[in-house]
């Protein structure tokens, strides 16, 4: 009876225990509410970053390779020089991944990796010779609302449209996104969980 209790206390303890997220920005990994990035990245100042993000399942990655592909390719389309090599980066997810304590807790994690074009002069021209910076969060996967399963989403179509495609190249996965942020805001004022961006045709 006591040995019983004893594991009904620790399953407990284990469900209720906290998940520490971490970070890693060029292979310092510190709790991620700790992590720092100069004033003058450039992705910091401008958006000038690009990035990817993945869950696992059962501990596996989920798609890497085609992850690092389109990253690739987002870097092409915004003529960015990523310094640091394919191995290197994996090799921080998996640090970064075993920092936190989803093997304790058996979490399913996901990871979002960014890369900027890095620090420079506060001007638009990025320089070619800057040295790109990485920066690799990494968390729990998160649970949708029970509800949402039992009866849905409520969805709003705000007022602001989607960038142009002549404007901003939707195959850019990149870090500027004040034109989602100021979709699901108003979507939320007006009572909704989710925003439906039209573009400017409707």
């Amino acid at each position: 009876m006591i040995l019983s209790s004893c594991k009904r206390e620790q399953e407990e303890q284990s469900v209720n225990e906290t998940f520490n997220s971490m970070s890693n920005v060029d292979g310092r990994i510190t709790p991620t509410a700790q992590a720092c990035v100069p004033v003058l990245d450039r992705g910091f100042l401008y958006g000038d970053s690009i990035y990817e993000v993945f869950r696992t399942y059962s501990g596996v990655p989920l798609f890497h390779q085609q992850h690092w592909e389109r990253l690739e390719n987002s870097a092409r389309l915004i003529r960015m020089h990523i310094t640091q090599r394919r191995d290197e980066i994996t090799e921080q997810i998996r640090r970064t991944v075993q920092a936190t304590s989803a093997g304790k807790l058996e979490r399913e994690v996901y990871v979002r990796y960014v890369i900027t074009r890095g620090e420079g002069p506060v001007e638009l021209y990025p320089n070619p010779d800057l040295h790109s910076r990485y920066i690799i969060i990494v968390n729990a996967v998160p649970e949708w609302p029970p509800e949402f399963y039992r009866v849905g989403m409520k969805a709003a179509i705000p007022a602001v449209r989607r960038n142009p495609t002549d404007a901003l190249d939707p195959n850019i996965k990149g870090g500027n996104y004040l034109n989602n942020v100021i979709a699901i805001t108003q979507a939320r004022e007006l009572g909704a969980d989710e925003s439906i961006i039209l573009n400017r045709d409707g």
